[in-house]
């Protein structure tokens, strides 16, 4: 089982969580050594959580005996919270490249191409030189973690998986106080 199908197994599983979204790219950018596919989740708990130390809590319990390669912490700065987030990478395999062009042109290509694991073939014949190798595909997994699911799906309206956002929208969530620990909440958060 791959990392990516034990992860997307273990959230769909927690009774605790749900998972809001879940994104799937293709980074070919050149940043990364031979590309990578990139998965992203946005999850919440099924009963809302707005303390920053109950929400990492849960965060670094999501994905049980696996260790992210980047954590990003839940902070919190006057208005604004920022919400955490796990990182996972694993390979998502290889693929193999050939590349066919005329002799004439070898010199200036054989310094151009890299191909990362060491299985580069250089052949030429009848005028054209083809280089074969392999390249690699990585896989990065990202899990964030919202104070709710309306909040995620609030978030996720705006066309971003962010993590910054303001305290203000805890408000309407939050569990029914006294109307005078209201009014004090909504004078504090403006």
């Amino acid at each position: 089982m791959s990392l990516l199908e034990k992860i997307d197994t273990t959230l769909r599983n927690n009774p605790y969580i749900i998972v809001v979204d879940s994104l799937r790219s293709i980074d070919v950018d050149g940043h990364h050594r031979g590309g990578r596919e990139v998965f992203e989740y946005a999850v919440a708990p099924r009963i809302g959580m707005y303390n920053r130390d109950s929400l990492q809590d849960l965060m670094l319990k999501l994905i049980p005996g696996e260790r992210p390669f980047f954590v990003q912490d839940f902070k919190e700065n006057g208005d604004i919270f920022d919400c955490g987030y796990l990182m996972f990478g694993e390979s998502a395999g290889n693929e193999r490249i050939s590349i066919a062009f005329p002799s004439s042109e070898s010199v200036k290509m054989k310094t151009n191409v890299h191909l990362y694991d060491g299985s580069t073939n250089i052949e030429e014949s009848n005028g054209t030189t083809t280089i074969t190798g392999n390249h690699e595909i990585g896989r990065t997994i990202e899990l964030h973690l919202y104070p709710n699911e309306d909040i995620a799906r609030d978030v996720l309206k705006e066309g971003v998986y962010g993590y910054r956002i303001s305290k203000k929208r805890f408000i309407p969530y939050l569990p029914s106080p006294e109307p005078q620990k209201k009014k004090f909440l909504e004078k504090i958060l403006g």
